[in-house]
């Protein structure tokens, strides 16, 4: 009985044919393809950051009838996913999507060499933007806290929430920079990647967008404790208001 299967990938049988294959590996599960929903994955997320940040430009054009530096960071955040969406489909179409030993044992080297660089290149790509949309983020809060006719809501005296928010902007550049000097390097293959450094940099990741979502909480709950302690309001407008640094 075949336990290896079958599959009409020609890559795969080419490799299988010349020996690269080990013997123990199923040529169906080689021969997989996820290419549809990796393109899909990618696109919707692209698209629905698009239509986040087009919202937001149209909120400040008619609202505010200006475009402000937190919205302007969020359009080039925008134009570097865009980037990132690019490199990636490019990866895609290459095969990166495809199982880790089809990477090892099926594509070319050559091929595999490209791939490498233009990963190294989308990673950059996509930790710019993070870093940059987080930025905007956080440029917002501040704008908020500083110069909004509602700062009093956030900024009570002595409110340490201005050097918070230049804090956390700090350590969000600091993280920025730790994870686009933790990628590999640009001839290094993917497939020897350091998974401990794969993990740091979700870390920081995830530290960081915590950090963004912490603060709008903090506003929230100062910003109501200072409603009902002075003016008896609702904190519903301060909600609304952080939502859009949230986005």
């Amino acid at each position: 009985m075949n336990f290896r299967g079958h599959t009409d990938d020609p890559a795969v049988v080419a490799a299988d044919i010349a020996g690269a294959v080990p013997p123990e590996l199923s040529l169906a599960w080689l021969g997989q393809s996820r290419d549809r929903h990796a393109l899909v994955a990618v696109a919707a997320t692209t698209v629905l950051t698009a239509v986040v940040v087009g919202c937001r430009l149209a909120s400040s054009t008619l609202l505010l009838r200006k475009v402000t530096h937190d919205d302007r960071l969020a359009v080039l955040s925008l134009s570097l996913l865009l980037l990132f969406l690019l490199l990636a489909i490019r990866l895609i179409t290459l095969g990166s999507s495809r199982h880790l030993e089809y990477l090892q044992y099926v594509m070319p080297e050559s091929t595999l060499s490209h791939t490498a660089m233009l990963s190294h290149a989308a990673q950059l790509t996509h930790i710019s933007s993070l870093l940059i949309a987080r930025l905007s983020a956080l440029a917002y809060f501040y704008r908020i806290c500083t110069s909004s006719p509602s700062a009093d809501h956030f900024t009570p005296s002595g409110s340490p929430l201005p050097r918070v928010v230049r804090l956390a902007a700090g350590v969000i550049i600091f993280g920025g920079l730790v994870q686009g000097l933790r990628t590999f390097s640009p001839g290094e293959s993917p497939v020897g990647m350091n998974m401990s450094e794969g993990s740091l940099s979700v870390g920081i990741s995830l530290v960081c967008g915590l950090l963004v979502f912490a603060i709008p909480a903090w506003m929230v709950w100062l910003g109501e404790r200072v409603a009902s302690e002075k003016r008896g309001e609702d904190g519903n407008g301060i909600r609304s208001v952080l939502m859009g640094g949230v986005l």
